[in-house]
Formats: C-alpha cells, structure tokens, sequence
C-alpha cells in the first residue's frame, strides 16, 4: 500500500489532533486548515522561561527532575508536535538561541574546562537553531567554518582524520581527535545538512558514505545505520533520530526496505516509547486503543515521505 493510503487510513481512524496534522502537513503534503493545539504543546509553553530557553542548553542538570530537560530537547519536542518557526514558542527560542550565538546570554551549561568548549557550545546552539531557521543570518558564519572544516577533512576522497584535527587547529583552535567534536556528530550533521545544497556533491557523497559506514553510528546517538536497530526503545529511537538528522542527504534504499518489512495491516508499532525521547508521543495518550500505532506510524510515514523526495 502507498504511503498516502496508509497516511489517509489512520486519518479515517480520527486520530489525536498533533498526528493529525502531522500526516496532513508532512506525509500528505496538503496545509491543514488550523494550526496544531496539544497537552503537549501547553506543557512546552508553561515549562518555557522569559528568557526564552527551558534552562540548561545541551546538558541537563542532574538535580532538577523535569519532562524538558534542556532547550536542546525542548526544540526537538516543539518540531516532532508539528511546530515551526512561526509558532511562538519556537520564535522565543530562536530570539533566545540568536542571543546565545552572539554573546548577549551566557551560555547556561557548566563550561568543561579543555579548548573544545567554546567550539563546541556554538555547534550545539547553531545546529539547533538550523533545525527551525536553516536559511537565519546569523548562522552562516559558523556553518561556514564547518563547511570549511567537512572539505578538507574528505580532500582526498575520504575521511582523513589527520586532515580534520589540522584543519581545527587552524579554523577554531579546538583538539578534537577522538572527541565528540568530529564530523560524526549528531550536531555537525544537522548543521552540515540543514544547508546541503551550498556543499559540492561529491563531498556529500563521501560524508554520508563514511557515516553510513560507522559501527557506531552518528555521534551521540551510537547506533549504526547499515542495519537494523536493536529492538529495545532506545535503539529505535536512536536509529529513527539519526534517519531523520540525515534527511537531507541520500537516504540508503536498506533503510526503507526495512521499514517496509515492519508494516503490519498498514501501521507500525515499534512498541514502548523510550522515556528520553523527544519524538513520542505525540497522540495525548497512549491508553486509547490504536494511539501508539498511529504515532509510531505517523513517525515512519513522515520518514519515509522525506526519503521520496516529495
């Protein structure tokens, strides 16, 4: 079956309004006539603080127990429940990220004392913001040291790690051999990708080759992409998480044929959510008979609809 048929099959169900939506605007392709109203979105505005951000940036802080950890997460949570930059907690948080990247806020993280920090907080808030304003002014100076730095580390046609560590030496002063600063990261994909089209083919080719080739997968997420994921819910998530990081680039046919051989009676359920995620739920609630096929579903279709290409 096609994905639209699947997509308009769960409508027929009458899902929750966010999966609703989400089928409509990223699977079917058509604008929904309203905009998208959830518990889960009330959570994001009352949890959001004036300042725009949800506390901590990138690491959480251990002593406080909240359902929004860090902004990183909350932003991640605001695109999986359909918001965009219009929206206006999205558009508080990307005054709040500009705020950040120029220096007007500190950064809210405890600073790790090495020569890594400073490059390292300006990916994470950068390719952050990318996901919700690709195209914002205020990035093109950070994804072009990146862009710089993806260039000459595949000069010679593939990942020469010797050429990334002396082209960071040069371009941002950090020593990233053998740290989460290598290209591998999941932060430096969704930067690198939120502007694909600015980067030569050929190097695109080779990037997405060696991290489709990783045995540990994308950085942060360690979950390899040339199989199937474990099935625990932290593995799927992982492998969802790092697909849809990638889906700008070429998505390799396994990965669709896989999801594919999940499909039963057309809806996929890929069973508990993993209790870190970002993504799920995205139904109000699960104990309603169907929800987490529809939201497992929702997320496969959206996936599969960026890997067409339409």
């Amino acid at each position: 079956m096609e994905i639209d048929q699947i997509a308009e099959r769960i409508l027929a169900d009458g899902p929750d309004p966010v999966v609703e939506f989400r089928l409509r605007r990223d699977v079917l392709c058509t604008s929904p006539a309203t905009g998208v109203e959830s518990t889960w979105i009330r959570a994001l505005e009352q949890a959001q603080r004036t300042d725009g951000g949800w506390g901590r940036f990138h690491t959480a802080d251990a002593r406080e127990r909240t359902a929004i950890p860090t902004t990183e997460f909350a932003i991640g949570r605001a695109l999986a429940l359909g918001l965009d930059g219009d929206h206006p907690v999205v558009a508080r948080a990307t005054r709040y990220m500009t705020g950040l990247l120029s220096g007007r806020i500190e950064f809210p993280d405890r600073a790790e004392r090495n020569d890594r920090w400073a490059t390292g907080v300006e990916l994470f808030v950068a390719a952050t913001m990318a996901r919700v304003v690709p195209g914002a002014s205020e990035l093109d100076d950070v994804w072009s040291r990146w862009a710089t730095i993806l260039e000459r580390t595949f000069a010679s046609g593939e990942y020469a790690p010797e050429a990334e560590a002396l082209a960071h030496r040069e371009i941002t002063g950090a020593s990233v051999a053998n740290s989460y600063l290598v290209l591998s990261n999941r932060y430096a994909v969704a930067l690198l990708g939120s502007r694909i089209g600015d980067l030569r083919a050929g190097t695109v080719r080779q990037y997405l080759e060696w991290l489709w080739r990783l045995p540990t997968g994308v950085g942060y997420l360690s979950v390899p992409l040339f199989g199937a994921p474990a099935r625990n819910p932290a593995a799927i998530d992982h492998w969802f998480t790092s697909l849809e990081l990638l889906g700008p680039f070429p998505t390799a046919p396994k990965s669709v044929e896989w999801l594919w051989s999940e499909c039963v009676n057309n809806r996929w359920d890929f069973g508990p959510r993993w209790p870190r995620s970002s993504y799920l739920p995205l139904s109000e609630s699960w104990r309603t008979p169907g929800r987490r096929q529809h939201d497992h579903s929702t997320r496969v279709l959206a996936l599969l609809r960026a890997c067409s290409g339409r």
